[in-house]
């Protein structure tokens, strides 16, 4: 099916796939949207959009993805490290997210600035 197609453009969530001459298409939820919960639906600042998408990445890996129901937590120090450091940031983030959107003062920025690197230092183990 070419873009030409009139009803190309209508079809969301729909991928085509040719395979042996003939053109299969299934319907897909694509993994790249991020719905960020935490975040109130008006315009924001990116670097809050940032901070709300990075732990947003986190919950869902934590509430829906389950992570630590099909990872072996215990298998390394290194393991045990990173799901200790991951619960006080998921934590934190569940109490911060909270916060009424508002102007955030200098120290509530570096805070959040502090939490954002520690949650990049451990993204690598952010997968199911």
């Amino acid at each position: 099916m070419s873009p030409e197609n009139k009803h190309f453009g209508k079809l969301k969530n729909i991928f085509f796939i040719r395979e042996q001459n003939h053109l299969l298409y299934t319907q897909m939820n694509p993994a790249n949207l991020l719905t960020i919960e935490s975040l109130p639906a008006k315009w924001m600042d990116k670097d809050e959009v940032m901070l709300h998408a990075c732990f947003q990445l986190l919950v869902d890996c934590i509430e829906k993805e389950e992570i630590h129901k099909y990872t072996d937590w215990s298998h390394t120090e290194l393991h045990r490290n990173v799901k200790e450091e991951m619960d006080v940031l998921y934590k934190w983030w569940k109490e911060r997210s909270k916060m009424e959107h508002i102007e955030v003062d200098e120290k509530q920025q570096e805070a959040d600035n502090e939490k954002l690197i520690r949650l990049i230092k451990i993204r690598k183990y952010l997968w199911t």
